[in-house]
């Protein structure tokens, strides 16, 4: 046993590779409570979508999005309940990314 034993952090407040448990649940939906809010053909844009939404408090999980006969597409997941939120978020970053826009 090392000298230090002692001064460990208890297990609840240790982190697992770099990441809290809070994060972990943010970064996990359980499949029978997902629904997809966005696809995408680049796995880093996907989770940048996915981190931003962490941000925001909403758990969110990137993976494949298997549709027969299609190319596979990567899908952020979200929980049912909040899609609707989580749509309203990456539009209003989609928009603020944009700029403004010029009236016609």
């Amino acid at each position: 046993m090392s000298p230090n034993h002692h001064d460990r952090e208890p297990t609840s407040e240790r982190t697992i590779m770099g990441e809290t448990p809070a994060d972990l649940e943010l970064a996990f939906v359980p499949p029978q409570l997902r629904e997809a809010v966005r696809s995408f053909e680049d796995g880093s844009e996907a989770e940048l979508a996915a981190g931003y939404l962490r941000a925001n408090g909403i758990a969110a999980e990137v993976g494949k999005m298997m549709i027969p006969g299609l190319q596979y597409e990567i899908a952020l997941w979200v929980r049912r309940p909040n899609a609707v939120e989580a749509r309203r978020l990456l539009d209003e970053a989609d928009d603020a990314a944009r700029g403004p826009q010029p009236v016609d």
